[in-house]
């Protein structure tokens, strides 16, 4: 297995966890392996991160091998919360043509939970509807960037704690409560795509 991080440190700190994982700090937009190199790309809540998420659907293409599989795991835009760091974001048909453009074959499913993972995303969401109040003018979208993420990092770490409280106080919430689905709505928590057979 090889991972790549955009951070040095957690490129390292990564290895160290799994000394079976050769790790690399490497630009997800120009990754640092040979062209055909890799059997499978996992993209797991990355794509969302780049302004131009283009280059990585090229790159992840590129390194992939002619017989194998990547896998672009995202959310769904109208599911996501407001998050300075999500600066691209996709419904089903835009994450299919953009990967449509590197991959001859791409399926676009949603990874979903059940009724209590949909009604812990909506108490966050709600948590975070009543933070956005305090900014009725929308403020946060004309001030430096810098200041956003400064803000939002704050907002997190004045909140998590209460979430955490809250989150103890019911059952917790585990891998089987997610599934994967052909049905996509608007309500869907993440996307999920297989792209097979790399155009280069």
């Amino acid at each position: 297995m090889f991972g790549v991080d955009y951070d040095p440190a957690t490129a390292i700190a990564a290895h160290e966890a799994r000394h079976d994982l050769r790790t690399a700090a490497s630009d997800g937009a120009r990754i640092a392996v040979r062209t055909g190199a890799v059997d499978w790309v996992c993209s797991s809540h990355l794509i969302e991160h780049f302004h131009q998420p283009e280059g990585h659907v090229a790159e992840s293409a590129r390194v992939l091998a002619d017989d194998g599989a990547a896998f672009f795991i995202t959310p769904n835009a109208p599911a996501d919360f407001e998050n300075p760091y999500h600066v691209y974001l996709f419904e089903p048909d835009d994450l299919r043509a953009m990967l449509g453009r590197h991959f001859d074959d791409v399926t676009v499913l949603g990874l979903d939970g059940d009724a209590v993972v949909k009604a812990d995303f909506e108490r966050r969401r709600k948590l975070a509807r009543t933070l956005l109040k305090l900014d009725p003018w929308g403020l946060r979208h004309k001030m430096p960037r810098s200041w956003f993420v400064w803000m939002h990092a704050f907002a997190r770490r004045v909140t998590y704690p209460f979430l955490n409280r809250k989150a103890s106080e019911s059952p917790p919430i585990t891998a089987d409560q997610f599934s994967i689905t052909e049905s996509i709505d608007p309500s869907t928590l993440v996307l999920f795509a297989v792209a097979k057979r790399p155009r280069r």
